[in-house]
């Protein structure tokens, strides 16, 4: 029988330079982490625990201090500290020797993997799920190799001040991807990289038709987009963005086409859409680490340098967890999935903007930030987003005010930026026009139209004159693949 990787002389080296000096230890536990599961002997790795345990005390870790702190002490632990007492001669390799330690202890996950795997392989016909575990387990270790991030404000000082510089030389002061709706980007300053966006609201209030705007927006500006529908396929998803940018009335969709210009002008955008940078992916109930695969080929391979990618989801109450266990709550595990989030916008360092349900009581309040506390099986998710946006009707004791100010209370949608980690909260009166799907602010003057709606060429012309890139995007490889 073969023996698992292991390195002996590598857990004893890590456990000695301990003895030599107690400090080690915090250097070798930012590598192996406070669980003994990475030593091979199972002694040493409860001799590991011991020291953490005296270190966390505040104790010194000695001959003396240590015996009494190790459970179940027996004479073999004894012989080892002995050993590890004289086993390297200095303290400075340790973290070279944890890393060693590490290595032995993946290696050691990753055979015990592919047997599960290659087990599940030949007793199921579930190809996929067999793929998702396989991909999760992988990631799970993958996970584990912690890269030094900690950093020196000197040296970050170069950095903090390009991105000051970046605010300063704004002429629009948007620092982050604009959402296309002047009043909300003002409160925002664009979507930024490496936060997590939550665009909440009940059903039938317009999320969809929301993150839709904003990838309209986003695309006519060159910037690549990844849609994940988790409720809508590509073609039904698809048709609603044409009928968003082509200004086209929705209903045309379950009725034939009442006007030769409708025809004319869904042709039209459909053809000017093509070689716009949107992604969709229409796969059902996805999994954070299948998403996780999809964002981070997507960005690797269509942000251009110095530029910005987004990536959406529509809904995370879709979702789900392959780490859900039995006993987990529903709660818990949408919490899982929002954290999980977070860290996939902070890898990708791109703007992941993900729609979630509110719950029915948000039904009963008269304010967007009255229902941040509102969101639907929220677990942890207000303490992981960075801006949460709440999508909702005015109530009716506002309806009067609207109409004095020339708003219609029949399409208005507010959007309240009910929390914003790094910036200001605030309303926004939009307009959504159900007959087309699209979200403008409902009391901007001049509301830019589609850069994908036109007539003939000579429109096409005129939207490219005014600042408008269409049909010219180079993803750099084949249309359908990421």
């Amino acid at each position: 029988m073969l023996v698992p990787p292991h390195d002996t002389d590598a857990e004893k080296a890590v456990l000695g330079a301990v003895f030599l000096n107690n400090s080690a230890l915090d250097d070798i536990v930012a590598v192996l982490g406070p669980s003994p599961d990475n030593f091979y002997n199972p002694s040493l790795g409860a001799l590991y625990v011991a020291m953490l345990g005296l270190r966390g005390s505040g104790s010194p870790i000695d001959a003396v201090t240590l015996p009494n702190a190790v459970q179940g002490n027996t004479s073999e632990i004894i012989g080892l500290m002995s050993e590890l007492m004289h086993f390297v001669p200095t303290s400075a390799n340790a973290e070279y020797y944890a890393h060693q330690v590490l290595d032995a202890a993946n290696m050691r996950e990753l055979i015990g993997v592919s047997h599960t795997v290659a087990a599940q392989a030949e007793t199921t016909d579930d190809a996929q799920g067999t793929l998702d575990f396989a991909q999760s387990a992988v990631f799970k270790i993958a996970s584990t190799r912690r890269s030094a991030s900690m950093c020196s404000i000197t040296d970050a000082l170069p950095d903090i001040q390009a991105e000051f510089d970046a605010i300063i030389e704004s002429e629009d002061g948007m620092t982050g991807v604009a959402s296309g709706i002047p009043a909300l980007d003002e409160t925002t300053t664009g979507w930024k990289n490496g936060e997590l966006i939550i665009v909440a609201a009940r059903p039938s209030v317009g999320k969809t038709a929301f993150l839709l705007s904003c990838m309209h927006h986003a695309a006519s500006h060159g910037i690549p987009v990844l849609f994940f529908s988790l409720e809508m396929d590509t073609s039904k998803l698809g048709q609603r963005l044409v009928c968003l940018a082509g200004e086209v009335d929705v209903s045309t969709l379950r009725e034939r086409f009442n006007t030769t210009n409708t025809e004319k002008q869904i042709k039209h955008t459909i053809g000017a859409m093509h070689n716009v940078p949107i992604w969709i992916d229409d796969s059902p109930a996805l999994t954070l680490w299948q998403i996780r695969s999809e964002a981070m080929r997507f960005v690797a391979r269509h942000r251009k340098e110095g530029g910005n990618c987004l990536v959406m989801l529509d809904y995370l109450q879709l979702m789900r967890s392959e780490d859900r266990v039995n006993g987990m709550s529903r709660t818990e595990e949408v919490g899982s999935l929002s954290r999980g989030l977070k860290l996939l916008a902070r890898e990708l360092s791109a703007p992941v903007i993900v729609a979630a349900q509110l719950s029915r009581a948000a039904g009963n309040d008269y304010d967007g930030f009255s229902m941040l506390d509102k969101l639907r099986e929220s677990g942890s998710i207000e303490q992981d987003l960075d801006t949460c946006l709440i999508l909702h009707k005015p109530h009716q004791t506002v309806h009067e005010e609207l109409r004095n100010r020339n708003i219609n209370p029949e399409t208005t949608v507010f959007a309240t930026v009910a929390k914003q980690r790094n910036g200001k909260t605030g309303e926004t009166a939009l307009t959504f026009d159900r007959p087309t799907q699209r979200m403008y602010g409902a009391l901007d003057d001049n509301v830019q139209p589609s850069p994908w709606k036109g007539e003939s060429p000579r429109d096409v012309a005129r939207v490219e004159r005014d600042g408008f890139d269409v049909g010219t995007y180079d993803d750099g490889g084949d249309d359908d693949a990421f």
